[in-house]
């Protein structure tokens, strides 16, 4: 993210002195990377979330909508329960945590 920030920053130096000093229609460029490094700081922010203390409370690794709780058998863990979580392209794709089995 850095280096596409700098580069931003290089590039986009660049399109404002084009777009003063040779033509107006370097201001596009400028407007796509300028929206671009904006979906790319949202993407990957990594915003401070507060866990509960209490252990036995399950606390969600991601952010999005559930879309399936169901009982699977999986060959490493055996029986177990599979909750799947739907990213949008603007919900934070961090994930934080995994809980502990017994």
């Amino acid at each position: 993210m850095l280096l596409f920030t700098l580069m931003f920053l290089v590039f986009g130096g660049a399109c404002v002195w084009a777009a003063l000093e040779l033509h107006w229609l370097f201001w596009i460029p400028l407007v796509v990377l300028s929206l671009l490094e904006l979906e790319i700081i949202t993407f990957f922010r990594d915003p401070e979330r507060v866990i509960p203390a209490d252990p036995n409370v399950l606390v969600s690794p991601a952010d999005g909508t559930i879309t399936n709780i169901e009982e699977v058998e999986e060959p490493e863990f055996g029986k177990a329960l599979r909750i799947s979580i739907f990213f949008r392209l603007f919900n934070v794709h961090v994930n934080r945590c995994r809980a502990m089995r017994k």
